[in-house]
């Protein structure tokens, strides 16, 4: 049995791939929790192609943000990462296949705001990264790390 965490990111990374496999700006495939090495790994050498990447993030209790105390739970944000990275020498085609993709991203995680029956409240897209990130200098290649949060509410931080 999973915990609510766990099901979050699983509903996510499910909600995710349905979305990639109906969009032709996003790879088939969407990893999980893929290290750097293998990120680099899958982009070395390509031309061309694309990687997206659901990494695991933080849960933290926000004090602005507490609810649920009256019911002995407790509310709380659970942070996801999308690695969005693109790899193409033209580029005119790399930022036209970026932005196709940020789109498409776009029309699977604005549904999702609003919240998940027994998983999450609500989610919002925290932080949309795109300097200073490992891949940055790197010629031929375009990324972006979008943060989601997604708040939960649980008998504990444990979910």
């Amino acid at each position: 049995m999973s915990t609510l965490v766990e099901a979050s990111f699983l509903y996510l990374l499910a909600q995710l791939r349905d979305g990639a496999a109906d969009a032709d700006a996003l790879p088939d495939t969407v990893a999980r929790n893929r290290s750097l090495r293998d990120v680099f790994g899958a982009v070395a050498g390509l031309s061309g192609g694309a990687y997206l990447n659901l990494v695991d993030g933080d849960q933290a209790v926000d004090a602005d943000l507490l609810g649920g105390g009256d019911r002995g739970e407790v509310e709380f944000g659970l942070d996801a990462h999308l690695e969005w990275i693109v790899i193409e020498t033209d580029q005119e085609a790399r930022d036209a296949a970026f932005d196709a993709g940020m789109a498409a991203l776009r029309d699977i995680i604005l549904p999702l705001r609003s919240g998940v029956n027994d998983l999450w409240d609500d989610l919002e897209v925290a932080a949309i990264e795109r300097a200073n990130l490992a891949t940055g200098g790197v010629p031929g290649v375009k990324a972006a790390r979008i943060t989601l949060r997604m708040m939960l509410t649980a008998s504990s931080l444990f979910g």
